[in-house]
């Protein structure tokens, strides 16, 4: 249930006295792809077909095509991969520059854009090409991507994913008698084999079309630098300060660690070549081909498209890295953002976003869970990895609540209001902390502590890499004229005439102190602990008139295979599972609406996102040990009204089947004891089996697991296992006491 979104905003200055942010995240749109919609076992069931090979080469083929129609149908129901959007659009129009009239590509391949901020692209043995939005925010130009889809292409003719798993698999013999490290030598050649081929081939496929040949050395650089943000500009800690709020000059870091890239040797023991022998050979081909390297164009398509689609992919980062609790990157990379475009919005909701989490894991002292250290960081950025180190908890709590204020102060947005409800609550996590703490009014005005930066050549047009390339990171002087810190008690003079401001600081107080009489009453805890009696002794009683079911989910493993995962029966059981939610409900007069991945034939466009946007929730909501807002709430508010219930089912089964403890040991033992050899026999044939049944029940407006349930069975996953256990829990919700 991990599945992973960022948005891209649409921004309309309004002329009134507050603004609505206008937002909306980069999502599929349209008819969904008939690969979308087929099952992983009829995908597999018609490649394997083709297979002519006999023996093991065979099996070790058809157990590729299981596995990767699986793990690939994962990726593309998950909600990651983008359809006809403007992303994926324009991939594919590169494409069809570089693949021109071959019909047989044309055919073959489907491109699509992947919601992840990694730097990356991949292909697939079924024709899929996948750009990560990561990749697409730090090109150069849509020559570069023309030329990477070249190289991916090229991976796909070959069948390089394919052969490489089935010569690992019929090499296991041979395997066996190297040592460990040999056998990652034999693996690593041949992966390296692969990269070169798909550069020289792709090269060619490259040449075939107009794009500029001057783009060969360039291209590796975003492949060198890509732990970088796209973006390598100086933060400066006064765009966070005010008249009154101001920050200790030890925040600031002046001098910032230099980009040196990591080595690149040609090391035996990596999986490619280095980045260095990679542009080298490449290079050396092109020389050969006697081409003109000032012919072709960098753009074929359209400048202003890759510039748009860019830009789109650059503001879907920040939410992307705070969906990953990459906080320090989203907050670095909204900076740049808002560097740009000042009035950006969504840019500034996710700056709060990842100052939100950053003081909440600050303050219970879990900051290395969700940030680098800042002395491992490279570049300008490792300015604001420092910052937020060195600034105290309960400042930077009030810097993000400071920061929130006057969002929501410009917009009209629910998030913001919750996330700033919940900074007033943070403000007393490290002890109680009253209104009247804070002073309202003006310090005395003393010297400043404002750095004077010496002028530094740095046109706009330049890109990281060409700053990089020519050396433009000269040390910045940086004069600081006093040291003034005006403290914690500061933080808020701006909103000194704020009623609302007031309003909201003595609510939180009151709220937390009436959360803390209830955890301290003894008659509250004996009434929860009489209900849980009762839920354990009678089972839920929720009277639950809708619910939304998501993902109900089968999986099998079986310990006695070589391979323990069993797709084939675990889809099938899967299409059961539906069948059975849907009779059980209709019986016990519960309204359900199923979204799972195994009925996309009937699902519309919207479930599909709805698909996505549920499991991110539940995702986000499960990997904090602490209450939070969650960072799609919004969304998640807006779905709950739109499907008339704020209730949200996961449930699903987990079938084992064990391996038998020392079996034989058992039939030898009971030579000795002849009466007792038909039992070891039966005991050595009959496996152990396992299910796990889970039902968590959710009110996805509150965030509160209102049914939680979890059965172990000794026993198979039988019909009479799976049927008992959905139509139990389908009773509790629907059931009243």
């Amino acid at each position: 249930m991990k599945y992973f979104v960022l948005f891209f905003i649409a921004f309309f200055c309004l002329q009134l006295s507050a603004q609505e942010i206008k937002t909306d995240y980069l999502k599929a749109t349209g008819k969904i792809p008939q690969e979308f919609r087929t099952l992983s076992s009829n995908k597999f069931k018609k490649a394997s077909a083709t297979i002519a090979d006999k023996g093991k080469v065979k099996r070790s083929k058809k157990q590729f095509l299981l596995e990767s129609n699986f793990l690939t149908d994962e990726l593309l129901i998950s909600g990651r991969v983008l359809f006809n959007d403007p992303v994926s659009n324009y991939i594919n129009e590169v494409a069809q520059k570089l693949i021109g009239d071959d019909k047989r590509l044309k055919d073959s391949l489907r491109f699509y854009a992947v919601k992840s901020p990694i730097v990356n692209a991949f292909s697939t043995n079924q024709g899929y090409i996948m750009i990560n939005l990561g990749l697409i925010a730090q090109l150069e130009n849509e020559a570069q991507l023309a030329y990477i889809l070249s190289h991916e292409i090229i991976h796909f003719k070959r069948k390089h994913s394919i052969k490489e798993y089935v010569k690992q698999e019929t090499s296991k013999k041979e395997f066996r008698k190297l040592s460990t490290q040999d056998r990652l030598l034999a693996k690593s050649a041949y992966s390296k084999d692969q990269e070169t081929q798909a550069d020289l081939e792709g090269l060619d496929l490259y040449l075939k079309s107009n794009y500029s040949r001057s783009v060969f050395n360039h291209v590796f650089d975003v492949l060198e630098y890509s732990y970088l943000p796209y973006e390598d500009t100086p933060f400066d800690i006064s765009d966070f300060e005010s008249s009154a709020f101001k920050l200790k000059p030890s925040y600031r870091l002046t001098n910032c660690n230099e980009i040196k890239p990591e080595a690149d040797a040609d090391s035996s023991y990596k999986t490619h070549p280095s980045i260095d022998k990679r542009r080298e050979k490449l290079l050396d081909k092109f020389s050969k081909s006697k081409q003109d390297a000032n012919n072709g164009s960098l753009y074929l398509v359209s400048e202003a498209n890759f510039k748009k689609i860019r830009s789109i992919a650059r503001q879907e980062l920040s939410r992307l890295h705070n969906e990953n609790k990459s906080y320090a990157e989203a907050g670095y990379n909204s900076y740049l953002l808002l560097k740009e475009n000042p009035k950006n919005t969504a840019a500034k909701e996710q700056m709060l976003f990842s100052l939100y989490m950053l003081a909440k894991y600050k303050n219970r002292d879990e900051l290395t869970k969700v940030m680098t250290e800042s002395s491992k960081i490279q570049g300008k950025s490792q300015a604001f990895y420092h910052f937020i180190e060195k600034i105290q908890q309960n400042e930077l709590t009030a810097l993000a609540l400071n920061y929130g204020w006057k969002l929501k102060k410009e917009t009209k947005d629910p998030l913001v209001d919750k996330i700033c409800r919940d900074l007033f609550k943070e403000l007393q996590y490290k002890g109680d902390v009253t209104f009247n703490y804070f002073v309202f009014e003006k310090p005395v005005p003393q010297t400043t502590s404002q750095p004077t930066t010496k002028a530094v050549s740095n046109p706009e047009n330049l890109s990281k890499y060409d700053k990089i390339r020519q050396n433009k990171a000269q040390k910045e002087e940086i004069i600081l004229t006093g040291d003034t810190n005006n403290s914690f008690k500061y933080s808020f003079v701006e909103f000194a005439k704020d009623s609302d401001f007031e309003s909201y600081f003595k609510n939180a107080v009151s709220e937390l102190n009436a959360e803390k009489a209830n955890k301290e009453s003894k008659e509250l805890a004996k009434k929860e602990a009489k209900m849980e009696a009762i839920a354990r002794r009678k089972g839920y009683a929720l009277g639950i008139e809708k619910t939304l079911i998501i993902d109900p989910d089968f999986a099998r493993i079986d310990e006695r295979k070589k391979n323990t995962v069993r797709h084939l029966d675990a889809e099938e059981k899967q299409l059961e599972l539906n069948a059975y939610i849907k009779q059980f409900a209709a019986q016990q007069k519960l309204n359900v609406e199923l979204i799972s991945p195994v009925l996309l034939q009937e699902l519309e466009i919207q479930k599909f996102n709805d698909h996505h946007m549920l499991n991110s929730w539940i995702n986000e909501h499960s990997q904090h040990e602490f209450s939070h807002v969650n960072l799609f709430q919004r969304e998640i508010d807006e779905l709950a009204s739109r499907n008339n219930t704020p209730y949200c089912t996961w449930q699903g089964l987990v079938a084992f089947t064990e391996k038998k403890d020392f079996p034989i040991a058992y039939i030898i033992a009971s030579l000795f004891y002849p009466v007792a050899l038909p039992f070891a026999i039966a005991y050595a044939a009959t496996p152990d089996h396992t299910t796990f049944y889970y039902c968590f029940v959710y009110n996805i407006k509150t965030g509160a697991l209102v049914m939680k349930e979890i059965n172990k069975i000794e026993m198979g996953s039988t019909g009479t296992v799976v049927k008992s256990n959905i139509y139990n829990s389908l009773a509790q919700i629907k059931n009243k006491r």
